[in-house]
């Protein structure tokens, strides 16, 4: 379980981007900002790259490595998703904590129209109210 923010009702939809692709937005979240780099869990550090990316090119851009080793970009990039994993395991116990106190509710309903829906039947949201 992890917690995650609803951009939108819709598949692909994201309510904070405009159709011209800008925001407005603040903040934008570490799971944003980490695109077009991941680390994968194999046991040893490994630093996936999304080639589907839109900004990833492998002829123009910053080189990720020189004379085989990695670029100030790419040591910035695996220091972000280090901390970012980091962050992420801290977040774990606060989670489960939410859990076991029956602060989560199952279902969010989500008003479309007229019409109430269970849109997320594995979503939970916190509850000021034990057991809801």
């Amino acid at each position: 379980m992890a917690p995650v923010a609803l951009l939108g009702l819709r598949n692909e939809e994201n309510l904070f981007i405009a159709e011209d692709g800008s925001t407005d937005a603040h903040y934008i979240p570490a799971f944003a900002r980490r695109c077009p780099f991941e680390l994968a869990e194999t046991g040893e550090r490994v630093i996936r790259i999304d080639a589907s990316f839109a900004g990833f090119s492998c002829d123009a851009g910053e080189a990720l490595f020189e004379n085989g080793e990695a670029t100030p970009i790419l040591t910035q990039a695996i220091e972000f998703l280090e901390e970012y994993q980091k962050q992420y395991i801290r977040t774990e116990p606060c989670v489960n904590a939410f859990a076991t106190m029956i602060f989560l509710c199952h279902c969010l309903p989500i008003s479309i129209g007229q019409m109430v829906k269970n849109a997320c039947l594995q979503a939970y949201c916190l509850s000021m109210k034990k057991g809801c």
